[in-house]
């Protein structure tokens, strides 16, 4: 899929932290950096679906951005690695900020939180579910160290170890 090739490459960018900048830049004050689209896109479905996407007044809702297919998974992978690549600066207290105000963590906790009962996680099959957990653990695993008061404010560490006790991998 050409979307998920050119995310490829971006990754590539975004693994140099000499182009970081250039992420955070707008050509004008009412735009929104590139930084911001990357975070719009990796949180859309999970903050925009709070029990479903199309809600039942007056056909009015937000659809998923993303279906259940294969690629549709690896381009949230994707855009999930991309995130982290351009958060990996520790000193990159900006991006940090655009993090947190997209919901980033948030939005990955979702996916192992075991009292989640949003539509934007159970909607995969169980094979996509568990590879978008793993994915998400991992990328965490490196947020937590650059945002870690943000993280406690979600009450992410409570939420870890709520999945760890219910994570069955049978």
């Amino acid at each position: 899929c050409l979307r998920n090739e050119i995310q490829i490459l971006i990754n590539y960018i975004a693994t140099s932290t000499k182009s970081h900048k250039f992420f955070l830049e707008k050509e004008h004050d009412n735009d929104i950096c590139f930084l911001d689209t990357i975070l719009n896109y990796a949180t859309h479905d999970e903050m925009n679906s709070q029990v479903n996407f199309m809600q039942e007044t007056n056909g009015q809702g937000v659809k998923p951005l993303f279906s259940t297919r294969d690629e549709d998974v690896e381009f949230k992978k994707l855009l999930w690695t991309s995130v982290l690549y351009l958060m990996r600066d520790q000193d990159n207290k900006e991006a940090h900020r655009h993090l947190i105000a997209k919901n980033f963590v948030n939005s990955v906790l979702m996916y192992i939180d075991p009292n989640n009962s949003s539509l934007s996680t159970y909607r995969w099959q169980p094979p996509q579910l568990k590879e978008i957990q793993i994915h998400g653990l991992s990328i965490l695993s490196t947020l937590l160290t650059l945002v870690p008061e943000h993280f406690h404010e979600l009450c992410g560490h409570q939420t870890l170890i709520k999945f760890l006790s219910s994570y069955n991998d049978y």
